[in-house]
């Protein structure tokens, strides 16, 4: 009995400590030229920027409240397709790079995830650890 009731504290916790914001994509591509690292491709010439610097990020929280979050390495962007399944991926593994944001499921195994921004209807970021503090306007 005792077992049962530590498991139902400990998922309580963990659900308490998840949290969902909304981005579009637009600011996302903003934020990602504003405060990513860019890179070049050199065989293209084509510019391209990475999230694994970017520390915090604006989004919208359940509220409907512009928050700033931090980022860790548990950060997630889930990328709901206008067609298809979602895409999840790291965010310290994202690169934006010719207008396709590329980015990695497992760091593990390394399972590379890619979605034009032209297919792109919604963007979430999950987080595990809530930390997010609100924007003044």
């Amino acid at each position: 009995m005792t077992k049962h009731i530590n498991l139902i504290f400990i998922m309580i916790i963990f659900v308490g400590c998840v949290s969902y914001h909304s981005i579009s994509k637009d600011s996302l591509v903003y934020q990602a030229k504003s405060n990513g690292q860019k890179f070049y491709v050199i065989t293209d010439s084509i510019e391209g920027y990475e999230f694994s610097k970017i520390e915090q990020i604006e989004c919208i929280n359940k509220d409907d409240e512009l928050v700033i979050i931090s980022v860790d390495h548990n950060t997630n962007l889930e990328v709901y397709p206008k067609s298809g399944n979602v895409v999840k991926m790291y965010f310290g593994t994202v690169k934006l790079y010719s207008d396709t944001l590329y980015g990695l499921r497992s760091r593990i195994l390394g399972i590379p995830r890619k979605i034009a921004l032209k297919d792109i209807d919604r963007i979430e970021i999950y987080s595990e650890f809530k930390s997010e503090k609100k924007k003044s306007k």
